[in-house]
């Protein structure tokens, strides 16, 4: 009987593997941008949230800011994947004497896998990248305007 259930188990295993359908592979691709195209100034007391809002609500070069769209498409032009700005940071530094910020924003998409993704923010093309490529950089990318 044990013989019997065995070889039953070991058919329906082979039936399975044959009649299921691969699963396609899905990856979360992290997005960073940086734009260093534009910057605020930040006040002599070292106040940066003004500059934060400011890069939140959209007031820069690009109108990037929270909730700002994130598309990836595949070799073929498909859309495999859109998500949205969710974070949105500051990074400062020192320029001639002065305090300045530039803004900064994140998102990640959940994507299948492709021959190559293209990233478009707000429907402005982007960098394209080869799926071997992606897990180099371990699914994440810094996207600098």
């Amino acid at each position: 009987m044990r013989k019997k259930l065995i070889h039953v188990f070991a058919l329906t295993l082979i039936a399975n593997l044959f009649s299921s359908p691969a699963q396609a592979s899905t990856y979360n691709l992290k997005i960073y941008i940086k734009i260093t195209s534009d910057y605020s100034w930040i006040d002599e007391d070292g106040n940066e949230d003004g500059v934060k809002d400011d890069c939140a609500n959209g007031y820069n070069d690009y109108d990037i800011g929270m909730g700002s769209s994130l598309k990836v498409v595949n070799e073929s032009g498909k859309t495999i994947g859109l998500g949205k700005v969710t974070k949105v940071s500051i990074w400062r530094y020192d320029y001639e004497e002065d305090l300045v910020a530039h803004c900064g924003f994140r998102g990640t998409v959940k994507v299948g896998n492709a021959k190559f993704y293209k990233i478009l923010v707000d429907g402005r093309n982007g960098p394209d990248y080869s799926l071997a490529q992606l897990k180099k950089l371990k699914w994440s990318v810094t996207l600098t305007i």
